[in-house]
């Protein structure tokens, strides 16, 4: 029962960042086409929000897996 509430709670954070995300991909876009100087900006501001997530992302697998993964 545990690992259906451990599902249960990634799930709930997956759908919150893919929200999040798509949210800020809008924003974004709409910046974009409106300060088409703003592109290197943005770019940069994207590829760091996708490193920082993907960072959090094998964390969280370090600390929940059973398969040992030396950093």
């Amino acid at each position: 029962m545990e690992r259906i509430e451990f599902v249960f709670k990634a799930l709930a954070h997956l759908a919150w960042s893919l929200l999040l995300e798509g949210i800020l991909f809008m924003i974004l876009g709409i910046l974009v086409y409106l300060y088409p100087a703003l592109i290197v900006i943005l770019a940069s501001v994207f590829f760091i929000f996708v490193g920082a997530t993907l960072v959090m992302i094998g964390l969280k697998v370090k600390k929940y897996s059973k398969i040992k993964i030396d950093f």
